[in-house]
């Protein structure tokens, strides 16, 4: 790697030069800085960002902290995909991320403000932790610029990001009931710890009053968000299940995944005997057999977002302590889970 010291005796400049001519200050003429600058393209130089950093205490570096970085299962990309997409629009905007798996039992005693300093990050994204945990209440109580994925924290360093989960139980009510004719609906949601499950189960409750017309029954199962999660719970409660008459609403892909599976080892067959939605957009999800319809969400949305909205914290945006979160748009995913009751 090519240097500035390497530079330096190249150009017969000295490492002093040779460095503010690079930085481009005022006290080099334009000859010299010319000069200097055509040895360095010519040599491949580039500059140590996070040496600038250190110097300048102006990173361009984020953090993008995730308890989840390896994902509840092996076949949930959802992590990596926000991650992507986060590291591809801090590019062009011209920063850098890097991500940091947080593991509890490794990390317990560090506190966010060491992640912060031990990398010299100017800020941070936080993803798949609970609003009570520690280091999202650190985060919260300091003054670095930092937005929560999935997490309804914020001041005025602080924003979030998030699907829009009243949209998303509305579309998944309004297809099962209203186009495909079911009468009697079951809602697969997530762990009660989680900040996502207090607005997916208000956004369903908006949901049920809105379509209770169409309802006979309505029954809810928790999950927690895990493929095994959903397969126990519905084998524990297989009792409320109703072939041919029913849905089965799920708050994730993976959940959804796992109910599939339950209902073909109790016999059933989907769509023909139960209707199910899953919601997430995971890629596995369309791989499947049969193919799991779902309402999507859009994580490259949401990493773009994420970094939209840390860069106006870091800037100072006064703007953004009225608008401190942003609601991503989710679509509807019909493939072979579900079917219209009337046309079998």
């Amino acid at each position: 790697m090519v240097t500035i010291r390497d530079i330096a005796k190249l150009s017969g400049y000295s490492v002093t030069t040779v460095s503010r001519a690079l930085n481009n200050h005022d006290d080099v003429n334009q000859e010299t800085k010319a000069a200097i600058r055509t040895i360095a393209d010519r040599e491949g130089y580039a500059p140590n960002i996070l040496a600038q950093g250190l110097v300048s205490r102006d990173s361009k570096t984020f953090g993008f902290i995730s308890s989840n970085a390896v994902g509840s299962s092996p076949i949930d990309n959802f992590t990596f995909l926000l991650f992507m997409k986060s590291l591809e629009q801090a590019n062009v905007l011209g920063y850098d991320i890097v991500m940091i798996y947080y593991n509890e039992e490794i990390h317990k005693n560090k506190s966010f403000k060491q992640f912060i300093a031990e990398r010299n990050l100017t800020g941070a994204i936080l993803q798949g932790f609970d609003a009570d945990d520690p280091l999202c209440k650190q985060a919260l109580e300091s003054s670095i610029p930092t937005v929560f994925i999935d997490i309804g924290l914020s001041n005025q360093t602080s924003g979030y990001v998030v699907s829009d989960i009243e949209k998303a139980a509305d579309i998944g009510f309004k297809y099962l009931l209203e186009n495909c004719g079911y009468r009697n609906l079951l809602f697969v949601h997530g762990s009660l710890e989680s900040w996502v499950t207090s607005q997916w189960l208000a956004a369903v409750e908006k949901a049920e009053n809105k379509y209770h017309s169409y309802l006979d029954s309505f029954n809810m199962l928790n999950g927690h968000y895990l493929l095994s999660g959903a397969q126990e719970v519905l084998k524990v409660n297989s009792e409320l299940l109703k072939p041919k008459e029913m849905a089965i609403f799920c708050a994730s892909d993976l959940m959804g995944i796992g109910v599939l599976q339950t209902l073909m080892n109790l016999g059933y067959k989907v769509p023909e005997d139960f209707s199910v939605l899953g919601y997430d957009g995971m890629d596995i999800s369309q791989y499947v057999t049969p193919s799991l319809s779902t309402v999507t969400q859009h994580p490259g949305e949401l990493g773009a977002q994420a970094i939209n909205l840390l860069i106006e914290l870091k800037n100072g945006n006064k703007d953004v302590d009225s608008q401190s979160y942003r609601d991503i748009d989710v679509d509807l995913i019909i493939r072979d889970s579900t079917r219209e009751l009337q046309k079998c």
